[in-house]
């Protein structure tokens, strides 16, 4: 099952990662609507990099990174891949803003995405692909 999400996230990965650079470089307009998408939601990914209370005792046992190691990896990505897009990153003042989720604070949007990307289970549980 692992590697089967992995081959699926890896998919997804170069999908968002080619059509980020084909917008990006293509018109003007396009360059334009995409640059305010990233500047309004880009503050917000750093919410996946928010610690658990278990994270030190985690890393120190070598089980898992530390957030903050693997926000810097993310970073440096994004940065690459942006800069090749003819796009800017925004300035994020405060990366914490969007904490949270890991103690059960979400926004608003959660309920209608979760509800859409279990929309096949609901309507058959015994479907697969």
């Amino acid at each position: 099952m692992a590697k089967k999400l992995l081959r699926e996230e890896r998919y997804h990965f170069l999908h968002a990662q080619t059509w980020l650079r084909q917008l990006g470089n293509a018109t003007e307009e396009a360059n334009n609507r995409l640059q305010t998408a990233l500047d309004e939601l880009f503050p917000m990914a750093y919410g996946l990099f928010e610690p658990t209370s278990f994270s030190s005792e985690l890393a120190a046992e070598g089980i898992l990174p530390l957030e903050s190691e693997l926000e810097k990896i993310w970073e440096s990505n994004v940065e690459d891949l942006v800069s090749q897009s003819g796009l800017k990153l925004p300035v994020v003042q405060d990366k914490t803003a969007y904490y949270g989720g890991r103690q059960g604070l979400h926004t608003e949007h959660l309920e209608g995405m979760l509800r859409e990307m279990d929309e096949v289970f609901a309507i058959d549980p015994t479907a697969t692909w």
